[in-house]
């Protein structure tokens, strides 16, 4: 089968979407068995993936905008596709009609959610999803709970659903401790948190709860765990530089931004453990990732959190800084908890393989 990729996702400083994207096409080209097909990656540049892909994957470069799209429709209307994929865009999956395979990562625009979702991406999704519902081959989903919200608001066949869970990516040997504490101006021990910073992941209830878990340590200044944020800026994230002015943490958070993968990886290997307590994901990447380090996590009791945690993590209300609280406290001070949190992360990360994920994403698009 001919198999086009909208890899224009890829482009870019890359976050969840695009790991997802990337980790997939890395294990459909480590298959045997994709050798009988042909993939073709339509993007505007050629995108690094870290390996170099077999002779079976191509790239067609295109125009950035309006070239794209008109590039990618021709290609979709030829007798050269015979299915296409589309893990990043619903204008893709609404071009591309009854032949794509679209993946759906949550339905937060759908939702009455604490906060407002960003205006351009809840115009598209509210207007297209709706209309892709009839018209796309296929849907994949990360996690039973958005399969399960596509079928109950949509009334989507479950048959017509594959859950695809994310995996960790595969990260460069990590950078030297000394090297990310000086680059970093990082002080262990800390917790650390991975992700935009944007509305959604609640991070102003998560610093307040950290405060909170700060005040109960009978710990002296020195010894209390820091906590880095690390993730670039996304939109409506300047609110929080008040808050760490309002709760006195600037000595103890630091802001690294977004990171080179050697780094990030040495902030997961080195940390305590990790703070996630989004209000809403259809997935948590960032779980996944701790767990490939033998990290036990905090995350919420909302959507697709506590499916993704399994047993490797404790469950806090995102609505409630003072639980937040109380499971940081819970996982910094109960030394035997940690310990069987952090056993668990081995048998957890298992049910994420990008062997198992890229084996169903290649029955999907071939069947």
């Amino acid at each position: 089968m001919n198999i086009l990729i909208d890899a224009h996702g890829l482009v870019g400083q890359p976050a969840g979407k695009a790991f997802y994207t990337k980790t997939l096409i890395l294990g459909l080209a480590r298959l045997p068995e994709s050798k009988r097909h042909k993939f073709v990656l339509i993007s505007p540049r050629e995108v690094s993936l870290g390996k170099s892909l077999p002779k079976n994957f191509s790239w067609q470069i295109t125009g950035a905008g309006f070239s794209f799209y008109w590039k990618l429709l021709r290609m979709i209307r030829s007798k050269e596709v015979d299915v296409v994929w589309s893990p990043t865009s619903y204008i893709t999956s609404y071009v591309g009609g009854s032949n794509v395979v679209s993946v759906v990562y949550d339905l937060a625009s759908f939702q009455h959610l604490p906060f407002e979702p960003n205006s351009k991406a809840k115009i598209i999704e509210t207007i297209l999803l709706k209309r892709l519902l009839h018209s796309s081959r296929h849907f994949i989903t990360l996690s039973t709970f958005t399969s399960r919200e596509l079928q109950q608001r949509f009334k989507v066949h479950g048959e017509k659903i594959s859950i695809i869970p994310g995996s960790p990516r595969q990260f460069p040997h990590p950078s030297p401790l000394t090297t990310i504490k000086k680059r970093y101006k990082i002080k262990l021990p800390y917790l650390l948190f991975v992700g935009t910073l944007e509305p959604r992941k609640n991070l102003v209830n998560t610093l307040i709860a950290y405060r909170m878990f700060l005040d109960r340590l009978k710990l002296s200044t020195s010894d209390k765990p820091h906590f880095i944020l690390a993730g670039g800026s996304g939109w409506g994230h300047t609110h929080l530089f008040s808050y760490l002015k309002r709760l006195r943490l600037h000595r103890y958070v630091r802001l690294v931004g977004y990171l080179p993968e050697q780094d990030l990886a040495a902030l997961y290997q080195h940390c305590l453990f990790l703070v996630y307590v989004p209000w809403y994901e259809g997935f948590g990447l960032p779980i996944v990732e701790a767990f490939s380090f033998g990290k036990a996590v905090v995350t919420c009791t909302s959507s697709s959190l506590p499916e993704v945690a399994g047993r490797a993590g404790l469950l806090a209300n995102p609505v409630n800084p003072s639980d937040i609280a109380n499971k940081l406290y819970q996982l910094f001070t109960d030394i035997q908890l940690h310990r069987t949190l952090e056993a668990s992360t081995g048998k957890e990360v298992q049910r994420f393989s990008t062997k198992l994920s890229a084996k169903k994403l290649l029955a999907v698009l071939t069947t």
